[in-house]
C-alpha cells in the first residue's frame, strides 16, 4: 500500500515495449539499476510501469537493444499539477470556492426548535432575532449563556432550555412548565348549581352544605351545594357563614346531537396532471428559475423545499424550492341509504370527541334516522356521567356572619 501511495506521489508511466530484442531492453535496464514492476507479456512485445525520473534513463537501453518505446498513459501527482497550470480558471474557481465555503460557514443558516407545544416558534424566534440572534448571525458574536437567560426571561412557561451551535445550524431544545391553573378566588362566597338536568350519579362535597344525594333528579339552575354554612343553632336564633363551595359532582344526563348527510354531493379528485414550476431561494432573497402558466382550471399548490447543505451540520443558504400544482376536477356522486347512515353516525362520533372532554364517561349511545327526498337526518342520543356542578355567586359581602333569631325569622 505504502509503495503504491509513493509511487503514485512521484508519478509514474505505463509503457510499451517493442522491438528486435525485449529480453536484451530488459537485461539493460537491469543492470543501470532501473527499477520496473508489473511487467506482462503482450501481443506486440511488454508492458511495463516506470517512474518519470527513470523513464528518461530508457533512452540509450532502448536504442542498443533496436526497440521502440511507447507510452500507454501517466499517473500521479506530477501529471495532476502540470494539468492544472494550463485551467487557470478552473484553480481560481477552486480556491474563490473554498474560500465562499468557509466564509458561508462562519454564519447560522438554519434554526431549529424543538420540545414547545404552548409557546409558538415564530414568537421564539421573532425575539431571539431582536437579541441579535437570527438566520444570517455571525456564529462568533452569539453569546450562548446569555440568550439563554434573556429567553427564560421573556417566557416564564420555558423551565429548562439549551442552544447547541454545530457547523451553520442552530438547535434550541427547550421544556416548558405544565399548564398553568386558573386562580380561584376563595374568600368569595359561591354555591354549586346544576348547569344540565340529570340524575346525581355521585356527590363528594369538600366545602359548603350539600343539598342532593345520589339518585336525585336535579333540573338545570338547582342549587346542588349552598355557600351558607351553619354555624350555631340554638334558643337564641341560627348563626350561618357564607363560604366559597368545593364540590365533585357527577350526574346521569343525556345529549343531543343532530347531522345532516345529503345524499347528492361532489367529490374532489386529482387527475393525476400537475405541472412544476421551480425557484430559488438565496439569502432570503428568491430567484424564479422556471416559472410556466398554469394550464389548468382547477388546482391545489404543494410546495417542496431543499435546503442544500455541505453535511447535515452545514445547511447553506440557498433553498432550492418546487411548486407543484395538481389539477383536480369535481364529480358528482349519490350516496345510499346504508353510506348516508355510516358517514352520519362518522360525524357524530368527531363531534363527541370535540364536544366532550376526557373527565365525561360515555355510557352509551343510540342513532335515529330521519329521511327525506334530498339528505338523511342522523339523530345520537348520547347517554353520559359527567361534571354536573358550576359556581353561582352568592351576592353578599365577604364572610359576613348570618344571624337568625326567632323574631327576624317570623317576618
Amino acid at each position: 500500500m505504502l509503495s503504491i501511495l509513493w509511487n503514485y506521489l512521484r508519478g509514474y508511466v505505463i509503457i510499451e515495449v517493442k522491438g528486435f530484442s525485449i529480453e536484451r531492453f530488459l537485461n539493460l535496464t537491469s543492470k543501470k539499476g532501473i527499477f520496473i514492476w508489473d511487467l506482462k507479456e503482450t501481443s506486440k512485445g511488454a508492458e511495463m510501469k516506470i517512474s518519470v525520473k527513470n523513464f528518461k534513463k530508457l533512452k540509450s537501453c532502448s536504442k542498443k537493444a533496436q526497440c521502440h518505446i511507447k507510452i500507454k498513459n501517466r499517473f500521479g501527482c506530477p501529471f495532476v499539477i502540470n494539468n492544472m497550470k494550463k485551467r487557470h480558471l478552473y484553480i481560481l474557481g477552486t480556491i474563490i470556492f473554498i474560500i465562499l465555503l468557509y466564509t458561508l460557514s462562519s454564519f447560522v443558516w438554519l434554526i431549529e426548535i424543538h420540545g414547545n407545544s404552548r409557546l409558538k416558534t415564530k414568537d421564539i424566534l421573532k425575539f431571539c432575532e431582536t437579541k441579535g440572534f437570527a438566520v444570517g448571525s455571525y456564529k462568533n458574536s452569539i453569546d450562548a449563556a446569555v440568550l439563554k437567560k434573556d429567553l427564560k426571561n421573556e417566557f416564564p412557561e420555558i423551565s429548562w432550555i439549551s442552544i447547541e451551535l454545530k457547523g451553520t445550524k442552530a438547535t434550541i431544545q427547550l421544556r416548558e412548565t405544565l399548564s398553568p391553573i386558573n386562580p380561584v378566588d376563595i374568600s368569595e362566597p359561591c354555591n354549586i348549581i346544576a348547569k344540565n338536568n340529570g340524575i346525581i350519579e355521585s356527590i363528594i362535597t369538600k366545602k359548603g352544605t350539600p343539598l342532593v344525594k345520589k339518585g336525585d333528579v336535579v333540573s338545570k339552575g338547582d342549587t346542588l351545594v349552598s355557600g351558607e354554612l351553619l354555624i350555631k343553632e340554638d334558643e337564641t336564633g341560627i348563626i350561618k357563614k357564607r363560604t366559597h363551595s368545593f364540590a365533585d359532582i357527577k350526574a346521569r344526563l343525556t345529549h343531543k346531537i343532530s347531522v345532516s348527510v345529503p345524499f347528492k354531493y361532489t367529490e374532489k379528485i386529482y387527475s393525476g396532471n400537475e405541472q412544476n414550476s421551480y425557484s430559488i431561494n438565496l439569502f432570503d432573497k428568491n430567484i424564479t428559475l422556471y416559472n410556466p402558466s398554469i394550464k389548468y382550471e382547477n388546482y391545489d399548490s404543494f410546495n417542496s423545499l431543499n435546503q442544500i447543505s455541505v453535511t447535515d451540520d452545514y445547511p447553506l443558504p440557498i433553498i432550492f424550492v418546487k411548486n407543484i400544482h395538481k389539477e383536480f376536477y369535481y364529480k358528482a356522486k349519490k350516496r345510499t341509504f346504508e353510506e348516508a347512515k355510516k358517514k352520519g353516525e362518522s360525524l357524530i362520533n368527531e363531534k363527541i370527541i370535540q364536544e366532550f372532554d376526557f373527565s365525561t364517561d360515555i355510557i352509551n349511545k343510540t342513532f335515529e334516522y330521519q329521511k327525506n327526498e334530498n339528505e338523511l337526518i342522523v339523530t345520537a342520543t348520547v347517554y353520559v356521567i359527567e361534571n354536573i356542578g358550576e359556581e353561582q355567586k352568592i351576592n353578599s359581602d365577604e364572610g359576613r356572619a348570618l344571624i337568625e333569631t326567632p323574631e327576624n325569622a317570623d317576618r
